[in-house]
């Protein structure tokens, strides 16, 4: 049965000085002679990285809380009595570089990232693009016994990547579209026949209803799931609210991942 999960989460910049969301993320400045910024509201679009990166010497806050299945009936609310939940900082350590640590009470999964922007987007360059790579740590994992996994497990053991390429286009101040080639490498697999490889290809599109409003769309397609669990694809929906210095996302979505 195809899971869906209702989760939220927001961002809190932190910083010398108070800013507004517009100087952290860039105005919404379709100017002939300025780089055409503010592709999304935020540094994600649900669950997916988008092109956007934290301005140099700013520090994101990020929360995020993620519910259980809507069908669990009254009796656990709808999936609001499970959840789990994430947090983490990223820092810009140049406009256009990014980094990140968080951690996540879901597999007890530290992770982080980096992310670089290659390309930004002006009325003569028609795409910008964002290099991406992170890593992820299943310390829960280690926790378990040889016994239960048919072998010992070690730090390696509980390793994963992911590389990323962001390439995206703000068509109008109402419209962007974002395109995510993405390689994740497990170095553990649930059996032989699966491979520590996996490819997949995820898009996103943002429209804005409001000068604090839009409504977002992101779905992954896998291109080699694993053989032997039940595949579905990552499809999600959801809206960014901004009031003040926070985003505020809510969000309905079938995946499990928090990173």
């Amino acid at each position: 049965m195809k899971r869906t999960i209702l989760f939220f989460f927001f961002v809190i910049p932190l910083s010398v000085f108070a800013q507004d969301l517009d100087a952290l993320l860039g105005d919404d400045n379709d100017s002939e002679y300025l780089p055409i910024e503010a592709t999304f509201k935020a540094t994600r679009i649900i669950n997916s990285q988008s092109v956007e990166t934290v301005a140099k010497n700013n520090l994101l806050f990020v929360i995020m809380h993620r519910f259980g299945e809507l069908n669990d009936g009254f009796g656990n609310f709808y999936g609001l009595d499970h959840s789990v939940i994430r947090f983490g900082f990223e820092y810009g350590i140049t406009d256009r570089f990014t980094t990140s640590l968080g951690r996540s009470s879901s597999e007890k999964l530290y992770d982080g990232f980096l992310k670089y922007k290659l390309v930004q987007q002006t009325p003569k360059m028609p795409i910008s693009i964002v290099a991406l790579a992170g890593s992820g740590l299943n310390t829960s994992l280690l926790q378990q016994t040889e016994q239960i996994l048919g072998y010992k497990p070690s730090l390696t053991h509980s390793m994963a990547y992911y590389y990323q390429l962001l390439v995206a286009r703000k068509f109008s101040n109402a419209f962007s579209v974002q395109f995510l080639p993405t390689l994740l490498h497990r170095n553990v697999v649930p059996t032989t026949q699966d491979s520590n490889n996996m490819f997949a290809l995820g898009a996103g599109f943002r429209i804005k209803l409001t000068n604090r409003l839009t409504f977002n769309v992101e779905g992954i397609y896998i291109a080699n799931p694993y053989s032997s669990t039940k595949y579905y694809a990552p499809i999600s929906v959801g809206f960014d609210i901004e009031r003040g210095g926070h985003v505020f996302h809510l969000n309905l979505t079938n995946s499990t991942g928090m990173y």
